[in-house]
């Protein structure tokens, strides 16, 4: 909650509403141009009881711990993955260890982040393949993801697993 700023601030925040608002008014997005215009009006203006409404489209900071869960899980998988593919003949199939995503009704952040590592910054593409853009699980994984952390963290080779390896990790 912003509860005050200086005037060099506001100076900023305010030009940089104009900016976007022009911007807007050029792709001919009026609702776009109205909204960045109302929150040049309030920096303006010094409307500190709307101050809120600058900031109302940023989430919560996602704390580091979460982020790292994330991350580390989309490694893990991508371990399996390529420890799969080097194996011959397996008795496992693909679809015993294949990636499900995050729940987005109540992993939100978890989801979003994990979208976005796979599919802005193009990382982990093994999980994008067949156009795969949505790591939307419908059920909760978290529990699931760390358990299998604290096993993966166990192992003493992590990216070269054998079938066996990648059958204890996902029992």
């Amino acid at each position: 909650m912003i509860e005050t700023l200086t005037e060099y601030q506001r100076l900023n925040l305010l030009n940089q509403y104009k900016i976007l608002r022009d911007l807007a008014e050029m792709r001919q997005d009026e609702r776009t141009a109205q909204y960045y215009e109302e929150l040049a009006t309030i920096v303006a203006e010094g409307y500190l009881d709307s101050y809120d409404q600058l900031t109302q489209e940023l989430n919560e900071e996602f704390p580091k711990e979460d982020c790292k869960l994330v991350w580390d899980t989309l490694r893990l998988y991508s371990a399996i993955y390529y420890s799969f593919n080097r194996l011959k003949n397996p008795k496992i199939k693909e679809a015993d260890f294949h990636f499900d995503g995050f729940d987005g009704n109540n992993e939100f952040r978890y989801y979003h982040l994990c979208t976005y590592i796979i599919n802005t910054l193009h990382r982990f593409g093994e999980f994008a393949e067949n156009g795969i853009t949505d790591f939307n699980s419908h059920c909760r994984r978290c529990d699931k993801y760390r358990k299998m952390l604290t096993k993966w963290g166990e192992m003493k080779e992590k990216f070269e697993l054998n079938e066996e390896d990648i059958k204890y990790l996902i029992s």
